[in-house]
């Protein structure tokens, strides 16, 4: 084969091994923006998860003792989260005597003792929920952090969102 031909090959080889596995990766970026989280109104999936606190937590009985959950999804390595953590800190110290409950839920894969060392860094105290296998998550259609729910005394989503600023 001449120099000329292998030239003229060239374009479909860099469209092929270049190009084309860069548009699908921007296909499948696109596709998972449209994961959907639960939208408010739907009954929040109960869930039994073991906590920092050496405890079982149950959704359904902690609304039974709280008028209102919120769940916030996190890792250790989210840049937003760190943000959040705090601020939904001050916000249950604030409204603690109106029966709000905070749940961060971690998502890490890394061991219970580095998610609660990563928490008390950020000096606040909470009972951290753990998903390292993101059965919760699944539930809650958590696909991007922070995830935040507001879950109602009656069970319902009242808010959900992705993200924080």
């Amino acid at each position: 084969m001449s120099f000329k031909k292998y030239f003229l090959c060239l374009p479909v080889i860099i469209f092929f091994f270049i190009l084309m596995p860069a548009i699908s990766y921007s296909q499948d970026k696109d596709s998972d923006k449209s994961k959907a989280i639960l939208a408010e109104g739907v009954k929040a999936p109960d869930f039994t998860v073991f906590s920092s606190s050496f405890n079982f937590v149950n959704l359904k009985n902690t609304l039974e003792i709280n008028d209102t959950v919120i769940l916030s999804f996190f890792a250790t390595y989210c840049k937003p989260c760190k943000k959040e953590l705090p601020f939904l800190y001050e916000l249950q110290d604030k409204y603690k005597d109106r029966k709000l409950k905070v749940y961060p839920v971690s998502i890490d894969m890394a061991s219970s003792a580095k998610v609660i060392k990563f928490v008390e860094d950020l000096d606040v105290k909470f009972e951290i929920l753990f998903d390292q296998y993101r059965k919760i998550s699944a539930l809650y259609s958590v696909s991007d952090i922070p995830v935040l729910y507001i879950i109602g005394k009656d069970g319902l989503i009242k808010f959900a969102k992705t993200g924080f600023k």
